[in-house]
């Protein structure tokens, strides 16, 4: 899906801006670059990278089965492609700029996923803290009632004998 959004953006590449970018990477620093391709009919994916140092193109691709969405996809390539990358001994790793936000985007849904999981806690703990204090009141209405109802005996018990129908 990232793919297809991509080619079909108008494309304004000039020479000026590819030594431009180069410019931008430390020399001993590989540019990693990863894509996938997603079919949510079969579930599968198409993984594809490449691993650029010093002018020298290393590209390699592989599939997936049993993928959940285009962005399980994504992290799946981009996974596959840092773990090439170590084997190969690419010590420093410059990621595309679509990984970035990849990346920036797990680790905002991480941090979203913590938060809930801490208000979720919180509730917990509000909501047993209220169920106590429910059951105590609860009790104590009880007592309240027990005791109402001694009272109205004890009261009608007094009243009868003095009237002597007891």
């Amino acid at each position: 899906m990232a793919k297809e959004w991509t080619d079909a953006q108008e494309k304004k590449a000039t020479p000026q801006q590819k030594k431009y970018l180069r410019e931008l990477f430390p020399q001993n620093c590989s540019v990693l670059r990863a894509d996938a391709a997603w079919r949510a009919s079969s579930q599968q994916a198409g993984f594809g990278w490449t691993i650029k140092r010093q002018d020298v193109d290393v590209a390699s691709f592989s599939t997936g089965s049993s993928v959940g969405s285009a962005l399980t996809a994504e992290a799946m390539a981009m996974r596959q492609a840092i773990q090439e990358a170590r084997i190969l001994g690419h010590k420093r790793l410059m990621m595309d700029l679509s990984v970035k936000k990849l990346f920036n985007t797990v680790e905002s849904i991480h941090d979203e996923m913590y938060y809930l999981h801490d208000r979720e806690a919180e509730m917990q703990d509000l909501n047993r803290s209220t169920n106590s204090k429910m059951a105590w009141f609860s009790f104590l209405s009880l007592g309240v009632c027990l005791s109402v109802v001694g009272l109205q005996f004890w009261h009608l018990k007094s009243f009868f004998g003095k009237k002597k129908l007891i």
